[in-house]
């Protein structure tokens, strides 16, 4: 008994050495109505070495289906290169999913960074990506005249997103930056970007951002015009207009002394034979940011699962409109709490003028490591539900 209790002490010893560079975060949602369970709940453990470099171990535990993503991460400095390598796993599997290595480091008056990733193959029922593929992505950035030029070029891989979908009791899906495609190292894309550009007179500035596929030629042009109208009494306007292979968006953020608002337009140009016969209009948004803290949002979607193609999954069923009121304010430890009240809309002749759902989102810090949210829901017809969820560093 003794000699087991020496070895353990033994083998402890050096976590105790390396306490101090130990961190962590403990992060999870239960749910209590109508019926209690786990929502999800996220382990954090790092480790710092050598004064710049963290080994991190991040594992995901969603629902019912258990420990569904496990994820390694190791990051520092090497000479005048920074470095970064991740790696997912899927215990569920098990299966090696995904993983990426980047390099980033400045030369002259240049920032490089480089990327690259490799997707593993499909697990069949359980996980998909798309693989296997891997590839390489470049990224260029300078000023030239208080212009910021940025050339982001692909050989087998995409800045556009990966996502990584499991399927089991619930379906969960994990994004990464970089985009394998299957062919290897061959070049697939080219994007310019320059912003700040002087245009005209009168203070206003252009950005620009042109990209090209080699397999689609063309992908999208955006421009965006600062300050168009700047007119008396403090008040300004931003326009973007972006052109996509599907869509097409129009974007004006005016600007009032300290009153902001964003107006987008979802939509698209409807061509026949290369010409341009009218707009199809998807949907629109309003934005009005008053003061620091506290900000109303309206969207409208006459084209519910258009809209959600640009803007990701936010209605249920039948609804195609909400309207959001956002606050914060000071709390414990030099904190702030935020507080989100959101009314979902769906058809106008049912009950309360059409109201399908409150949902109510509040963040409460309750120490300098602790936070507390929870997330109150009444659907209509369905009832109330009420989440929890909690977020631990150390």
């Amino acid at each position: 008994m003794g000699r087991r209790l020496l070895l353990f002490l033994i083998a402890l010893s050096p976590l105790v050495v390396w306490g101090q560079s130990i961190s962590g975060r403990w992060a999870g949602e239960i749910s209590l109505v109508p019926s209690t369970g786990l929502n999800y709940m996220t382990f954090e453990l790092s480790y710092s070495f050598l004064e710049d470099w963290k080994i991190t171990s991040t594992s995901d535990f969603l629902g019912s289906d258990g420990w569904v993503w496990q994820e390694f991460k190791v990051g520092g400095e090497f000479s005048f290169i920074d470095f970064e390598l991740l790696s997912l796993f899927g215990p569920v599997g098990p299966a090696f999913l995904y993983t990426q290595l980047t390099f980033s480091f400045s030369i002259a008056a240049l920032d490089v960074t480089v990327y690259s990733a490799y997707v593993g193959p499909d697990i069949p029922g359980v996980y998909f990506s798309g693989g296997p593929s891997g590839g390489a992505v470049t990224v260029i950035s300078t000023e030239v005249d208080d212009v910021a030029l940025e050339i982001e070029a692909g050989f087998g891989a995409q800045l556009t997103g990966l996502t990584i979908t499991y399927i089991g009791v619930g379906t969960f899906t994990k994004s990464y930056p970089v985009d394998p495609f299957p062919g290897g190292l061959e070049f697939t894309y080219f994007k310019l970007t320059a912003n700040d550009i002087p245009f005209l007179c009168c203070g206003l500035t252009l950005d620009v951002a042109f990209s090209f596929t080699k397999l689609k030629g063309f992908e999208y042009v955006k421009f965006v015009l600062k300050d168009l109208f700047n007119l008396c009494c403090d008040i300004s306007l931003d326009v973007t207009l972006a052109f996509y292979t599907t869509a097409k968006e129009v974007s004006l953020k005016p600007h009032w002394g300290g009153i902001e608002g964003c107006v987008t337009v979802y939509g698209d140009l409807q061509f026949t034979h290369s010409i341009v016969e009218g707009w199809e209009l998807y949907g629109f948004k309003i934005f009005c940011q008053l003061e620091e803290c506290y900000g109303i949002e309206f969207l409208t979607a006459f084209n519910v699962a258009a809209v959600e193609g640009i803007i990701g999954d936010v209605f249920e069923g039948d609804e195609f409109e909400y309207v959001k009121l956002t606050a914060c304010g000071p709390a414990c430890c030099d904190g702030t709490w935020d507080l989100a009240i959101t009314v979902f809309f769906q058809d106008l002749s049912g009950p309360l003028f059409g109201v399908s759902r409150f949902v109510i989102d509040v963040s409460v810090p309750l120490m300098e490591n602790l936070t507390i949210t929870t997330s109150f829901e009444i659907a209509i017809p369905g009832g109330p539900s009420l989440d929890l969820g909690w977020e631990f560093s150390f």
